[in-house]
């Protein structure tokens, strides 16, 4: 049996501070399995002032203290929010809720129907949905697997390395432009 793609690419960059045009925008980076699954963030391996990466050994020992229970768990998580039939359920109580003739009898028909109408995944279309959810069952496919996670492990780190070392070369660039102009 084949193994599935341990990468795929997608908008799931950290975000940089101070920058006019986003670097993400110029060239893909690696979809984190981590960050899809909610179990770390994107800003969770930089340092707080200077956004750079943290070393290989402190990103590697975060991820390997990550449990299969807590990867069960994200996963369960995830695939629940993002489940195409529970979006069409979460649009039908959306509907329902703005449609209702309801005067608010209550606080909590009140604060229902405005969370309901600041859900995001609200505006989310079926395709999307399903996209992320298979997106879902392969991170969770991968990172369940203790050869197929380690073999990911080692591609990531490699990845945001060579992704953090052209990031530092666009700013540099970028700087240098901003010097010359001035």
């Amino acid at each position: 049996s084949k193994s599935p793609p341990l990468f795929t690419t997608g908008a799931y960059a950290s975000p940089q501070p101070n920058q006019q045009e986003p670097i993400e925008d110029v060239f893909e980076t690696p979809l984190n399995f981590y960050q899809l699954l909610d179990l770390e963030s994107p800003t969770t391996h930089r340092k707080p002032k200077s956004q750079a990466l943290h070393n290989r050994k402190k990103r590697s020992n975060f991820r390997s203290r990550i449990t299969n229970d807590q990867i069960k768990k994200a996963y369960r998580k995830q695939a629940q929010l993002y489940h195409p039939d529970k979006l069409a359920a979460r649009r039908k109580r959306l509907h329902e809720a703005t449609n209702s003739t309801n005067d608010y009898s209550s606080d909590d028909a009140k604060t229902s129907k405005e969370s309901l109408k600041h859900d995001p995944l609200a505006n989310m279309t079926i395709e999307e949905a399903t996209s992320r959810f298979a997106q879902i069952a392969e991170a969770y496919q991968v990172l369940s697997d203790p050869v197929q996670r380690y073999e990911y492990d080692w591609e990531l780190l490699e990845m945001e390395d060579e992704w953090e070392e052209e990031r530092l070369l666009m700013e540099e660039e970028r700087r240098e432009k901003e010097k010359h102009q001035q």
